[in-house]
């Protein structure tokens, strides 16, 4: 006598839904730790090439003259076309010719980018 099946047993198609329940459950909590992982490196990227335009700004602004240390204060990201991130600039040390500046880019209380210099400034003729 010839046995002939024409699909899968109940058991057969119960086991593999299990196992792909199973498979599920592993990827999805998997997937939403990625991409929570991926959206801070990407707003870690931006702060970083905001912070550097405008440690650029600020360095190339006090060594020509164009930003005096007082004007410091006034600078926001508005000038730079971002509203979400903070930016905060302290002078910690001002001399004639050297000023020593932190800037730090946050996103509420997260620090995103610091980076602090001395910087030389004076007039455009002048070397350090």
């Amino acid at each position: 006598m010839e046995n002939k099946r024409g699909g899968f047993t109940l058991v057969e198609v119960m086991t593999a839904i299990l196992l792909f329940g199973m498979l599920m459950l592993l990827i999805f909590p998997m997937r939403r730790m990625m991409v929570r992982v991926l959206e801070r490196t990407g707003d870690q990227e931006h702060a970083e090439m905001i912070g550097d335009a405008v440690f650029r700004h600020v360095t190339d602004g006090l060594q020509t003259g164009a930003i005096r240390v007082g004007e410091l204060d006034e600078l926001s990201l508005d000038t730079f076309c971002e509203d979400d991130l903070v930016l905060e600039i302290s002078v910690e040390d001002s001399s004639e010719s050297r000023v020593f500046i932190r800037i730090t880019v946050s996103e509420g209380a997260r620090v995103l980018y610091e980076r602090s210099g001395n910087i030389f400034c004076g007039s455009p003729g002048q070397q350090p």
